[in-house]
């Protein structure tokens, strides 16, 4: 019996040590390594757009056409400030969205999209 017990309260242990709050996506370094991925994305032929964070200041864009393997499209450079997330695509082209946990959101053209941590 006292076996079990022993045995019952590490499990309980483990359990609570591994859960852990949701990561503060608007710190850089928890960005990066991560995928977000949109299927809003307003063209019947384009399946999702996926942001790849490849460090905390680059990252890639990727699009998943329908019938056609995923390809990557942009790559560039992002900046945080609080939650406000800035994409520099090059070319003057920049596009800022919000963190919110696990979301982002974009306005765009009259759209907005979300992109959902994967």
């Amino acid at each position: 019996m006292k076996r079990a017990l022993i045995i019952g309260f590490c499990l309980v242990t483990i359990t609570l040590l591994s859960c852990s709050k949701d990561d503060d996506f608007t710190d850089p370094d928890n960005l990066s390594g991560t995928e977000w991925k949109s299927f809003d994305v307003g063209f019947a032929e384009v399946e999702y757009y996926l942001f790849k964070f490849t460090s905390n200041i680059k990252f890639e864009f990727w699009i998943k056409e329908k019938g056609e393997d995923i390809n990557k499209v942009l790559s560039g450079i992002y900046s945080l400030s609080g939650k406000t997330i800035s994409f520099d695509f090059g070319d003057g082209i920049i596009i800022s969205g919000v963190i919110e946990g696990s979301k982002m959101n974009f306005a765009y053209d009259g759209g907005v999209s979300v992109f959902t941590k994967e």
